[in-house]
């Protein structure tokens, strides 16, 4: 369902795993991503160019680097859970915010 709505979920899909599966944050942050890369990527790597809707020149020239996995590592080698869990609470209420804004003001 988060798909559909143009997130991967990871937002639902970290608390869960840290909060009822007690999983550490950098792992349930690792598995969500990879989880990601699987069921949200795919199905739109096959819509997508059939709607015409790619720029292909920034897409091949950056395919494939994976910087945002790799500052991810880093970052969570250096942050606590506490810290990763709050952000991700501020960026849910930051997205949820501008949701309304749009709403009631457009």
């Amino acid at each position: 369902m988060s798909s559909f709505f143009g997130v991967g979920g990871g937002f639902l899909r970290t608390p869960i795993l840290v909060y009822l599966f007690n999983f550490p944050v950098r792992i349930a942050a690792a598995a969500s991503l990879f989880a990601l890369a699987f069921y949200s990527s795919i199905m739109g790597s096959m819509v997508h160019p059939v709607l015409g809707n790619i720029e292909w020149f920034p897409t091949f020239a950056f395919w494939g680097l994976g910087f945002g996995g790799q500052l991810e590592a880093r970052v969570s080698d250096r942050v606590s859970g506490g810290w990763i869990m709050g952000l991700l609470a501020l960026v849910t209420l930051g997205l949820g915010a501008q949701l309304i804004f749009q709403r009631v003001w457009f």
